[in-house]
């Protein structure tokens, strides 16, 4: 019973380091996108000017 319980504290445990990692892979991923629209903006008004 109590090895069950260590087992279930230990997949949580990874779970959430997962779910943090996720995290900020979806950020740095969020960055690069406004960076990249931000850079087509700036070209577009470049080329309309």
């Amino acid at each position: 019973m109590i090895n069950i319980c260590a087992e279930v504290s230990h997949v949580k445990a990874a779970l959430h380091c997962k779910i943090e990692e996720n995290k900020r892979f979806r950020y740095s991923i969020g960055v690069l996108i406004v960076v990249v629209v931000a850079m087509g903006i700036f070209m577009y008004v470049g080329v309309q000017r």
